[in-house]
C-alpha cells in the first residue's frame, strides 16, 4: 500500500507540473514582429507636452497588438501616447498609452489590432513632462523621422501578442538552429525537449523505486518467517522418559 501511495505521489506531482507548465506556455506572449534594427544609443529628440515625433513607413508581416520604443523621462513621471497612423493618409488606426520613468524600454499596448501588410507611420506624443526619446543614426530602409534630429531615427519595434510560447517554438527552432554545426538541425531541438520532458517519467520512477526499498527494509515478518524462526517442537515422549522413575531389578 505505502508503494502504491509512493506512485500516486510522485505520479500527481509530475502531473501538476506538465499541466503548470502547459498552462504558462500558452499564455500570449509579446512576439516581436517588426524591427527597425536602429539601438538605442542615444537621444534623438525630446518631448515636452504637445510636442511629437513620427517614424515611417514601416510595416509587419503578421497583426500587430504593440509598439515597442525606448527612452526616459527627464523630469518627473512623463506620459506619451503611441499613435499607429497610415503612412499615406496619416489616419489613425489604433493608439496605446506609455508611463515612462527611467531610460528603458517600453511596450504600448494598442486599443485596436493592425492588421498586416499595412503601410505605417508610428507617432509618439507627449502629454506629461518631458520625455528623452532613443535611438540612432538612420538605417531602417525607406523610414524616417519628422519631428526630430535630422538624420536619425528612434528604436522601434512592432509586437504581435496573439502567439503563444508553446505555438512559438518552431520559429524559436528554426532560428537557434542557424548558429549551429553542420549536423545539427531543429529536429535537434525537439529531442531535447523531449527528453527534458523524459526526465518526469524517470524522476517518478525513480523515486518510486526508493520508496519500494524503502518499504520492503521496514516491512514487518510474515507468518512464514516467524514460523521458520521459531525453535522445532521437543520430543514429548524423550522429555518424559527422563523424570520418570526408571525401575530396579
Amino acid at each position: 500500500m505505502n508503494v502504491r501511495r509512493s506512485w500516486l505521489w510522485c505520479a500527481g506531482l509530475a502531473v501538476i507540473a506538465l499541466v503548470a507548465l502547459g498552462i504558462s506556455g500558452s499564455r500570449g506572449l509579446m512576439v516581436r514582429e517588426f524591427s527597425n534594427r536602429v539601438p538605442d544609443a542615444g537621444s534623438v529628440a525630446l518631448l515636452r507636452p504637445t510636442q511629437q515625433v513620427c517614424e515611417g513607413p514601416v510595416s509587419s508581416p503578421r497583426q500587430i497588438q504593440g509598439v515597442g520604443i525606448w527612452g526616459g523621462s527627464v523630469i518627473g513621471l512623463a506620459r506619451l501616447t503611441v499613435a499607429v497612423q497610415d503612412a499615406s493618409t496619416h489616419q489613425e488606426l489604433a493608439f496605446g498609452r506609455i508611463a515612462a520613468s527611467t531610460a528603458t524600454g517600453y511596450v504600448a499596448h494598442l486599443n485596436e489590432a493592425v492588421p498586416a501588410g499595412r503601410s505605417l507611420r508610428i507617432c509618439l506624443v507627449e502629454n506629461l513632462n518631458t520625455f528623452s526619446v532613443l535611438g540612432a543614426g538612420a538605417s531602417a530602409p525607406g523610414a524616417a523621422m519628422t519631428g526630430g534630429r535630422r538624420g536619425l531615427e528612434f528604436s522601434l519595434s512592432l509586437l504581435n501578442d496573439d502567439r503563444s510560447l508553446l505555438g512559438s517554438l518552431p520559429t524559436a527552432f528554426s532560428r537557434a538552429s542557424l548558429f549551429r554545426p553542420d549536423w545539427v538541425g531543429s529536429w535537434t531541438f525537439w529531442v531535447l525537449a523531449a527528453a527534458l520532458l523524459g526526465t518526469f517519467g524517470l524522476s517518478v520512477a525513480a523515486v518510486a523505486s526508493a520508496a519500494s526499498a524503502d518499504d520492503e527494509e521496514h516491512r514487518p515478518p510474515d507468518d512464514d518467517d516467524r514460523d521458520r524462526d521459531r525453535p522445532g517442537p521437543s520430543d514429548g515422549r524423550s522429555e518424559a522418559g527422563q523424570d520418570r522413575p526408571q525401575t530396579v531389578s
